[in-house]
């Protein structure tokens, strides 16, 4: 897998494992709203009868909202997508 490595991009700083498990350790459990944020992904879905079988989650982190819906839907495939190994690492 390639990485940019570009340090002036401000998003590369999640490419920094110690930054990326950081935000695993302490940072995940904090977020404000999260709960909240599930709810209304639930609601989109139920909403418009929606049955989740393909999950793209693009920008995943550690798969946190990936996991969410696929405890509730039969998805059969998903694809994660992230640029920061160590949250692509947590994800799996």
């Amino acid at each position: 897998m390639a990485v940019n490595t570009d340090e002036t991009r401000g998003d590369a700083i999640w490419q920094r494992p110690e930054v990326a498990q950081g935000y695993l350790n302490q940072t995940r459990q904090v977020i404000p709203l999260a709960d909240e944020q599930l709810d209304v992904l639930y609601r989109v879905l139920d909403a418009h009868e929606v049955t989740v079988h393909t999950l793209l989650d693009v920008g995943a982190g550690d798969g946190f909202a990936a996991a969410a819906v696929m405890a509730r839907h039969p998805v059969e495939r998903a694809v994660l997508l992230d640029f920061s190994e160590t949250m692509l690492a947590a994800a799996a």
